[in-house]
C-alpha cells in the first residue's frame, strides 16, 4: 500500500472519531456514514485493482476502520430504532 492509501485510511479514523460531534444531527450523521463507507470502498478497489499486497500493520488499520463503521453502524441503528419507538408511543398516547 503506497503512502497515501495510508494517509486516505488515517483520515477515515479521524473522520469516524469526528461522527461523535455530529451524532446529533441524524440527517448529517447519516450522511457521513455513508461518505465514510464510499471513501472506505473506493480505497480498498484502488488498492485491489494496483494489485497491492497489504502488510499486517494495514490489515489492523482497516480491521480497525472496519470495527469502529460496525459500531457508528450499530448506532444509527439502535438510535433509529428508538425514533421509531418513540414514535409509535407517541402515536399511542395520542390515539
Amino acid at each position: 500500500m503506497t503512502g497515501s492509501h495510508k494517509e486516505i485510511f488515517d483520515n477515515i479514523l479521524l473522520d469516524l472519531a469526528k461522527l461523535r460531534d455530529i451524532r446529533k444531527d441524524s440527517s448529517d450523521y447519516l450522511k457521513r456514514c455513508n461518505e465514510i463507507v464510499s471513501e472506505l470502498e473506493t480505497a480498498l478497489a484502488d488498492i485491489s485493482a494496483e494489485g497491492f499486497v497489504l502488510s499486517s500493520n494495514e490489515k489492523t488499520l482497516i480491521a480497525e476502520i472496519y470495527s469502529q463503521l460496525t459500531a457508528e453502524e450499530t448506532y444509527a441503528n439502535t438510535a433509529s430504532d428508538l425514533r421509531s419507538i418513540s414514535d409509535l408511543n407517541r402515536l399511542l398516547n395520542n390515539g
